[in-house]
């Protein structure tokens, strides 16, 4: 993963974000960029979580983040 990458991710979350703010509610894009939205959301949480040192760990049907190391 490079730093650009995340870069690119979180500008395009802004855009995203600004583009659903601005649509009227009865929009029928609404659902599509929410949808989006939530997808980039979660992509820029696990890569934050992996670059601050978190590993994802199995535990029977869930998985889970844990700090390295410990």
């Amino acid at each position: 993963m490079r730093m650009s990458d995340t870069d690119k991710l979180q500008a395009e979350y802004v855009e995203t974000y600004n583009k659903y703010m601005t649509l009227p509610d009865d929009s029928k894009e609404l659902k599509a960029l929410a949808k989006k939205l939530q997808e980039l959301e979660e992509t820029l949480t696990r890569r934050f979580l992996f670059e601050s040192g978190y590993t994802l760990e199995k535990t029977g049907e869930f998985s889970i983040y844990v700090k390295g190391g410990q």
